[in-house]
């Protein structure tokens, strides 16, 4: 579960295919357009210019403003004073006006031993026209003995919502060998952000989490509760869904949300052969152990078992290197 920057040859790509708004186009409506960074892709979409388009990976961003067809800005993260190391992870959001916030995890943070790395949710506003730092950037609160993984920023980017040009943050977080999901919102445009709060509990170990804003302002949140034996084999797995009709001021407050099963037998399991109709789960940062090809295996109306155990999500102690 090592994060370092991608080592293999800059001829791998990202490939983003977008489809061009603009109707006088007289091409192809999808355009391949190779990024500067590799793996764990995002894309976004600005509410105020359909024609801005964010689309990176882990490592850093590039920015078009002609629907996709060409992406001449490049952004990487920056880091709060003693914070360093880009650990990938990243993702962004647009609120309704456009100001676009990102999001991603620090390899190193103040309370990191010596020659190691810890792991911090980190945040900042760019501005999407220069891909310039306008704000931030700001870390998440971490306890002495947490490590977080997998931050997702979501921002409630519909100009009629209550909840109006929010920011959500959720992301996991170990503490010892157990893996919580925790959250935090933002409504000073990221400026500053509520204490985090755990929404997981007793679940199993949660990884990853996604949210998501509706029209009406209504947060929804999903993570997969992976539940494993005494040897550590994953044996079944939930994923759950919560939603929050307060743009998360209820979680921020610590109200425990009320969770919904949405499939059973979310699972890592290995793989033989390539998936065909599951979703194959793969990115730099979380890759498979060796000999197998790990997928995303899950059914509404049974608990699947795995066989074999997967790759490893626990945080370690690295070097330098």
């Amino acid at each position: 579960m090592t994060k370092v920057a991608p080592r293999w040859p800059r001829t791998v790509e990202v490939i983003v295919l977008a489809l061009l708004v603009a109707p006088a186009h007289a091409g192809p409506r999808f355009v391949p357009s190779a990024l500067t960074t590799c793996c764990e892709p995002t894309i976004a979409v600005s509410p105020a210019d359909p024609n801005t388009v964010v689309a990176g990976t882990g490592f850093g961003l590039d920015i078009s403003h002609d629907g996709g067809v060409t992406f001449p800005i490049q952004a990487q993260p920056t880091f709060p004073a003693n914070y360093a190391g880009m650990c990938g992870d990243g993702s962004w959001a647009f609120d309704s006006t456009g100001r676009l916030f990102y999001s991603y995890l620090a390899c190193v943070s103040p309370r990191a031993p010596a020659g190691g790395t810890f792991w911090a949710v980190v945040m900042e506003e760019l501005d999407p026209a220069t891909g310039a730092v306008v704000g931030g950037p700001v870390a998440m609160p971490n306890p002495v003995d947490g490590n977080d993984d997998k931050p997702w920023i979501a921002a409630d980017g519909f100009g009629t919502s209550p909840n109006k040009d929010n920011l959500y943050l959720v992301w996991m977080r170990w503490v010892g060998t157990v893996q919580e999901t925790m959250f935090s919102r933002s409504t000073d445009h990221g400026t500053t952000w509520s204490a985090p709060k755990q929404l997981s509990a007793n679940d199993g170990n949660t990884w990853p989490a996604h949210a998501a804003v509706g029209p009406g302002g209504d947060l929804y949140v999903a993570y997969d509760a992976i539940v494993s034996d005494a040897s550590g084999t994953p044996t079944s797995g939930t994923v759950y869904v919560m939603r929050s009709t307060t743009g998360g001021l209820d979680w921020a407050n610590g109200t425990v949300p009320v969770k919904r099963t949405a499939l059973t037998g979310a699972v890592m399991v290995p793989n033989p052969a390539p998936p065909t109709t599951s979703s194959r789960m793969s990115s730099s940062s979380h890759g498979p152990s060796p000999g197998s090809s790990p997928i995303l295996r899950a059914t509404a109306w049974s608990t699947r078992s795995a066989t074999a155990r997967p790759r490893s999500r626990a945080p370690a102690t690295r070097g330098t290197s």
